[in-house]
């Protein structure tokens, strides 16, 4: 039975260090590069503009789905 147990532990331990391992290219943190350098006028009005847009593009989507959501015979 103590056998049983070790041995499922470790597979345990080795299942959560491959998870681990696989799992460090999703959960990167989304700028490689660190934050933006507040000099570099370019690249930070470049994320406004960016993150605006994508902003008014949802809502736009959203309103559209609703228009054909309730317009549906």
């Amino acid at each position: 039975m103590a056998r049983e147990t070790s041995e499922t532990s470790r597979e345990a331990r080795e299942i959560l260090t491959r998870i681990n391992t696989e799992s460090e290219s999703y959960l990167r943190p989304r700028d490689r590069n660190g934050p933006p350098d507040p000099d570099d006028w370019a690249e930070v009005w470049g994320r406004r503009i960016g993150r605006g847009l994508s902003a008014v593009i949802v809502i736009a989507m959203l309103i559209w789905l609703l228009n054909v959501l309730t317009t549906m015979e």
